[in-house]
């Protein structure tokens, strides 16, 4: 049953999965997404070519590389040539961005309906809705060892410095005394972006705004305070004066970019991968993320994942925020992306908070250097536009009686109801009478004479009644300058000081925060927990989220469109993972700047190993903390790395015992040889039988790496369904020494039911009502089967467990995911996503799926597991129900009919029946212009509608019933699950397998070559990669019948070289020794070089 959709809202933190839609000009609802082109983006050549620092940095450069500009210009006319032909299919059709950094793509907003046109295009790759994202919501310094760290790294004064850290998020207040830039030099090639937005601090300032955002929200200016906050935690300016002493930055002295994207409520996935490629284009060697959600992508062809991946592979580190649910296996993107620092949040060593109300101020008025006046409560106008200058701090101040009347006296004199000379208040606050104009008036002529701010005193008789009371809600709309507003007598005793002194200042104080001690190292509440989608260990590492004391834009008393955290002060305390996570990206940089060299890979692989695990978190699972709590120190000093840092042997489904291998490699960075021991420890050991290292003892020279093995065997728990998680560490000490580190190993044991027979049923109605009929029916049709039951099970089967099977029968009946709860809905559609990608993996290795389910649909219209493999466009949703009306009647009943020929529907002739269980019964399919999905089933209700398919790749085949096969009648359900299950179990898939390379060899490699290739039983036309050896090769054109050219780069070493492709489902083959690059005897399968 169709029911309106939920989402799931978080406090700090929101998810949609869906595009996002708005009405056009004719009415016809639109929708937002991102088109991937075939060919590779700048980064990839690159790389390709060995030409990262060419692509990386390239707008700071004087004279930008021509591998850069060049494959540049041939996207941009690629693209041009692409939005000319598709504005021709409809006058609605707008390009929003274009992309050629980090993706080849469009982001584009297209009448619904039309995405199958765009898709079908011969140069598209993926259409893939736009997502929507919200911001995530001094003592950590020490708890950190950053001070330490500092040393390491040549002292507080130069720690950080030379590295840029991005900063994608709400914009940073460039105005904020922890972003001062006094000592800072200008690197070559910056400032960058809008240039009065940025400093020798801020070295660049972007903002990449959406249609209809208004004209501040669009400027780099942070109108809330997160992005202010996460950059003063990871860069703050060493020692920098707060209401609770002095505070710096992880990293005080790196570089700042600002790239905002929250120009509205919500930031998209557009503006997302625009910042990233900006990021790289503009140099940072760090990107900090505090933003992301709860749902899982499927990532092998979606844009955010691919440029999140090709940023890394340039050589920059990725640094997000793990998620604020609190709940497992709610680490989304981008955190979910393996090679992203995923950083959850412990508490800080003290707890507070700022003033309830963020503008309450006094001051002090001082006399010749003497206090006259302490603690005057000010009231503050505070609906300015936003503050120009700071409002906060001790400056002098003048009375403008002296300036636009010449003296005392006149009727409006001091009132700045007309323009003061010019530079008459540069530097200073100014004094002023209310009188009869405008407060914005008065506040803007301030600004024009270059004074910081007003101090508005109270006429004599005031409509307030009062002359000791400062205006009642005072209003300055549209100023840029902060104005305080006293009383008339307090006016005069000012203006009193002010003609008998030579330096009369005025000191405006913002009242203190609350603040106490609390255990530090406590996992926060609310900090998302893995494992993820892979299962793959996350959160990589913690670091302080909770009571982050840091500084909070104080220019935008009203907050923008996504939120607002100001404080008058510039400081607060607020708590979520978007405040680990800056912490963490500092630390990263101070890791970059003591190791230049190091890849991304690396600088992870030191911050997870390295990290402590004080008592809060010793005793908890990796898939809450991972490696631990960040250590600065350590991971700046380590003298060894591993690859990979952490260890999942994911889920293992079994009903016996199995044992698993891990590989890991051991790298010595020291300068010296190291002995090492290792050792296996677990705080849980689950139902593990064995577990073994080996070896236990080894010696790594100096820059050599070795390798290890950990062997893992367990057995399924006792219970069906149940379910057993184990974690624990490889331990690698130094020999002798108190040197350690640590690699954290995790797994999940499910006790599954023994395979049997060649059909696995998966019963996902979750009711007791049509699981005796499809035993029945497939015993009938002369088939054994399996039955997993998701009541039981709680889970899908993974795709190792599917393997035993040649056919999985998915019955869902009426289950809608629309009809869930609130806090059902994404747990459910998480688990979708992830059966989505076992079921991929399952059918490339040959397998076949039999799927029947009337509300499949609901949130997968889109998904890349019903485009791309079972070829579908898109759904009419229950067109068919008993609560509308067809032809003056009520459905009650629908008839469905078989398409003659056809091997599925051959013979069916048949009535599905409406009851209270089910009040709709079947959505219409639409399928691809591919040749690959076939209609099987129509309904007479109407005249094209197709309500089943079945779908034959060269890899397998496929069926789907958009409707649940249980209600046809017991004749017409064993008809079709016996043509089904022939026509399934009948195939053999035809593998994959490079038959042809041509030419193959390159004699002259100093220039490019154009090579033709052809690939047997492909399924995928886009997501592949064709290397020589693990050297990645761009893919030219492609003719759908596994032909293509592709083309390899000069300047390759010379050798024999395997040729190699790879799926985006996983499939792997290649052809050994078989392309020449050189001339002459040559060393065959250079392998791996590609750290050369």
């Amino acid at each position: 049953m169709r029911k309106s959709l939920i989402f799931l809202l978080l406090s700090c933190l929101c998810y949609t999965g869906v595009s996002i839609a708005r009405v056009s000009e004719h009415g016809q609802e639109n929708r937002n997404v991102i088109v991937l082109l075939k060919g590779s983006p700048v980064s990839v050549v690159a790389v390709e070519k060995g030409a990262v620092s060419a692509y990386k940095g390239f707008r700071a450069k004087r004279e930008p590389s021509r591998i850069v500009l060049e494959h540049r210009s041939a996207l941009q006319r690629q693209q041009a040539g692409f939005i000319k032909k598709v504005q021709e299919i409809s006058e609605d059709i707008r390009v929003e961005r274009q992309f050629t950094g980090l993706i080849n793509g469009l982001a584009m907003e297209i009448p619904k309906g039309f995405e199958e046109q765009i898709r079908s295009h011969p140069e598209v790759v993926a259409v893939v809705p736009v997502r929507q994202y919200r911001p995530l919501l001094n003592v950590s310094n020490s708890l950190m060892d950053c001070e330490q760290a500092w040393v390491d790294n040549g002292g507080d004064s130069v720690a950080g410095a030379g590295i840029k850290i991005g900063v994608i998020d709400t914009g940073i207040d460039n105005t904020h005394p922890m972003f001062d830039d006094t000592g800072y030099v200008m690197p070559d090639g910056y400032p960058m972006g809008t240039l009065s937005f940025t400093s020798k601090k801020i070295l660049v300032a972007r903002s990449f705004p959406r249609t209809g955002d208004g004209a501040l929200a669009s400027t780099p200016r942070d109108l809330d305070g997160h992005g202010t906050h996460c950059a003063s935690c990871a860069a703050g300016r060493l020692n920098t004066l707060s209401p609770l002493g002095q505070i710096s930055g992880v990293a005080p002295n790196a570089y700042l970019g600002n790239y905002k994207i929250f120009t509205g409520e919500y930031a998209y996935t557009d503006q997302i991968i625009a910042a990233l490629e900006a990021c790289v284009e503009d140099g940072m060697d760090i990107i900090n993320m505090s933003l992301g959600d709860e749902g899982y992508i499927e990532t092998a062809l979606d844009p955010e994942a691919i440029a999140l991946r090709n940023a890394i592979a340039c050589g920059v580190v990725v640094v997000a925020a793990a998620g604020n649910s609190g709940r497992e296996e709610s680490i989304g993107s981008p955190g979910q992306i393996p090679e992203v620092i995923a950083v959850g949040s412990v508490n800080n060593a003290h707890s507070g908070s700022g003033p309830s109300n963020p503008l309450d101020v006094d001051m002090h008025i001082y006399a010749d250097g003497v206090r006259i006046l302490s603690y005057v409560e000010l009231t503050v106008g505070e609906d300015a536009e936003y503050f120009a200058t700071y409002g906060v701090g001790r400056y002098p101040l003048i009375d403008a009686d002296l300036i636009d009347g010449g003296g005392y006296g006149g009727a409006t004199d001091g009132a700045v109801c007309s323009d003061l000379p010019a530079g008459s208040a540069e530097g200073k606050w100014v004094l002023a009478v209310r009188y009869d104009c405008t407060f914005t008036s008065k506040l803007n002529r301030i600004q024009a004479a270059g004074g910081l701010g007003g101090l508005i005193y109270n006429s004599a008789n005031p409509p307030e009644g009062d002359a000791n009371l400062p205006v009642a809600y005072p209003s300055t709309p549209g100023a840029h300058l902060p104005a305080y507003f006293i009383g008339h007598n307090v006016g005069l005793q000012i203006k009193e000081a002010i003609r008998t002194h030579n330096l009369v200042e005025i000191e405006i104080i913002a009242a203190p925060p609350t603040e106490g001690p609390q255990t530090p190292y406590e996992l926060s509440n609310y900090s998302s927990l893995g494992p993820t989608l892979d299962y793959t260990v996350k959160p990589d590492v913690v670091s302080v989220g909770g009571y982050s004391y840091a500084a909070v834009q104080n220019d935008v008393p009203g907050g923008g469109p996504s939120g607002n955290r100001f404080q008058i002060s510039g400081f607060d305390f607020v708590s979520g993972t978007s405040f680990s996570c800056p912490r963490v990206s500092g630390t990263a940089a101070l890791l970059k700047q003591a190791h230049p060299d190091w890849s991304p890979e690396q600088i992870k692989s030191a911050l997870v190993i390295t990290a402590d695990r004080p008592s809060p978190l010793n005793g908890l699972s990796p898939m809450k903390r991972g490696g631990g709590f960040v250590s600065a120190d350590r991971a700046v000093d380590t003298s060894i790395l591993v690859s990979p840092p952490t260890l999942s042997v994911g889920r293992q489904m079994l009903r016996n015992s199995r044992t698993v291998t891990l590989p890991i490699e051991l790298r010595n960075i020291s300068d010296q040889a190291i002995e090492l021991d290792l050792s296996l420890q677990f705080r849980s050991r689950g139902t593990m039988q064995s577990s073994s290292v080996f070896p236990s003892e080894m010696t790594i020279p100096s820059g050599v790496q070795k390798p290890a093995t950990v062997t893992l065997t367990f057995t399924a728990p006792v219970a069906l369904g149940g379910s057993l998680d184990f974690d624990g560490d490889v331990v690698i000490q130094a020999t002798g020494t108190d040197a350690a580190w640590k690699v954290p190993v995790w797994g999940r044991v499910v006790s599954a039911p023994e395979p049997t027979g060649p059909v696995l049923l998966l019963d996902d109605d979750r009711t007791t009502d049509p699981e005796r009929w499809y035993p029945l029916a497939v015993e009938e049709a002369g088939y054994t089967y399996t039955e997993w039951n998701m009541e039981v099970m709680g889970q899908y089967p993974d795709s190792q467990y599917l393997s035993n099977f040649e056919t999985v029968m998915w019955f869902m009946g009426g289950r809608s995911l629309n009809s869930l709860s609130s806090s059902e809905f994404l747990t459910e559609l998480n688990n979708r996503v992830r059966f989505n990608n076992e079921l991929t993996e399952y059918l490339a290795r040959g397998g076949t799926l039999f799927l029947s389910g009337q509300d499949w649909s609901d949130q997968q219209e889109s998904c890349p597991f019903g485009q791309y493999a079972l070829h579908i466009r898109g759904f009419q949703w229950d067109p068919f129900s008993s609560h509308n009306r067809i032809d003056g009647r009520y459905i009650e009943e629908m008839r469905v009919y078989g398409v003659s020929g056809n091997p599925v529907g051959n013979g069916l002739e048949d009535t599905l029946l409406f009851d209270s269980y089910l009040e709709n019964c079947a959505d219409l399919i639409y399928t691809d212009s591919s040749e690959y999905a076939q209609a099987a089933i129509r309904t007479s209700e109407s005249p094209s509608g197709v309500v089943g398919i079945n779908v034959e790749t060269p890899a397998y085949r496929a069926i789907f019933l958009a409707f649940p096969m249980e209600r046809l009648s017991e004749e017409g359900m064993f008809l079709l699950m016996k043509n089904g299950l022939d026509w399934l179990t009948s195939y053999e898939p035809v593998p994959i397998a490079i038959e042809s390379i041509e030419p193959k060899s390159q004699l002259d490699k100093t220039k490019d070559l154009t090579v033709f290739v052809h690939v047997r039983g492909l399924s995928y036309e886009t997501g592949n990669l064709l290397s020589l050896d693990s050297y990645n090769i761009p893919i030219l054109a492609y003719d759908g019948s596994g032909s293509m050219e592709a083309l390899v780069p000069a300047g390759l070493p010379d050798g024999l070289y395997d040729v190699v492709w790879r799926t985006p489902d996983g499939q792997v083959t290649k052809v050994p020794d078989i392309f020449k690059v050189g001339v002459g005897d040559l060393p065959t399968a250079i392998s791996d070089w590609v750290s050369r």
